[in-house]
C-alpha cells in the first residue's frame, strides 16, 4: 500500500513534436499511487509517448525505489517515424549521443 517512487530517464529525438516539462511531469506524477508493476508503468509510459510524439526514437528507463530488497530497473527503447531521412546515418548519431549520455550520467 506504499506509493512508489523512481527517476525515470526519457531520452528522445523529435520528429515535430516536443513534449512540454510541466505536462510531462504531471503525467508522470499520475502513476505514484498507481500499483501496477513497474515494468507495466514503463511500458505504458513509453507508449503513449511514443504515439504522441512520433520520435524518431525513444527510451524509457525507470529505475524504482526497491521494494523488499529487490531493485526493479525497466528499460524501454523504440525506434520510430523517420519521414524519408537516411535512417542508418541518424541512428548511428543517435547510438553515439545514447552512448556518451549513458557514460556521463554513472
Amino acid at each position: 500500500g506504499q506509493p512508489d517512487s523512481a527517476r525515470i530517464e526519457i531520452i528522445y529525438v523529435q520528429n515535430d513534436e516536443m513534449v512540454e516539462s510541466k505536462s510531462l511531469k504531471e503525467y508522470l506524477q499520475s502513476f505514484s499511487n498507481s500499483g501496477e508493476f513497474h515494468e507495466d508503468v514503463t511500458n505504458r509510459i513509453a507508449n503513449t509517448l511514443f504515439d504522441l510524439l512520433k520520435p524518431k526514437y525513444l527510451r524509457v528507463f525507470a529505475d524504482f525505489v526497491p521494494r523488499g530488497d529487490l531493485a526493479i530497473k525497466p528499460l524501454v527503447e523504440k525506434w520510430g517515424y523517420w519521414n524519408g531521412q537516411g535512417k542508418d546515418d541518424i541512428m548511428i548519431d543517435i547510438e553515439r549521443l545514447v552512448t556518451m549520455w549513458d557514460v556521463k550520467s554513472r
